[in-house]
């Protein structure tokens, strides 16, 4: 699972917490700030589905591992990241290398990530062409939660995992076109 073109293929409701309130998105330290990362403004994951996602001593380690980094740490690092002027043209820049690509590409975005932004990752599957690339946007999914009601272990990667299998051993989508 690759996430290209990040700044490009970003939300922009996501994009502005990434930049204006980093805590929010990656930069969180609390435990609260972690839980509402999870469930709000990043992952998708359902709020009853998050202790089977994460149980309660995994959430505290988290928190303590970042603590003992310091006050700051992961939103001075997320400000750098996205102040790096080839953060925000990685999609054009690897346009070219998209077009020669002769692999063929499964491209899966979660109908209600927070952060990827299903139209804008139409621009990924125009570079590959439709020959090359099937992008399929999976309903009810966030950026890591599943569906709502079901459970953890519906979630995006496991979604994924058995649409990859399924694209690779049947061939399905863009494989027999690019074949032929």
């Amino acid at each position: 699972m690759l996430h290209v073109a990040r700044w490009q293929t970003t939300n922009d409701v996501f994009i502005k917490r990434m930049v204006g309130a980093p805590r929010e998105v990656h930069g969180w330290e609390t435990e609260a700030e972690f839980v509402a990362m999870m469930t709000e403004t990043v992952c998708g994951v359902q709020p009853e589905q998050l202790h089977a996602a994460l149980p309660g001593f995994v959430k505290k380690g988290l928190v303590r591992q970042r603590a003992a980094l310091g006050a700051g740490y992961f939103s001075r690092f997320a400000e750098r990241l996205n102040a790096a002027p080839s953060e925000r043209t990685k999609l054009t820049d690897m346009a070219p290398a998209m077009a020669a690509c002769r692999t063929p590409v499964l491209l899966l975005v979660g109908d209600r990530d927070n952060c990827i932004d299903a139209g804008k990752c139409r621009q990924i599957e125009r570079q590959f062409g439709p020959q090359w690339c099937e992008m399929v946007v999976l309903e009810d999914v966030g950026h890591l939660g599943g569906p709502k009601g079901g459970t953890f272990e519906r979630s995006l990667l496991v979604i994924a995992a058995e649409r990859a299998a399924k694209f690779l051993s049947e061939g399905k989508g863009a494989w027999p076109r690019a074949r032929l």
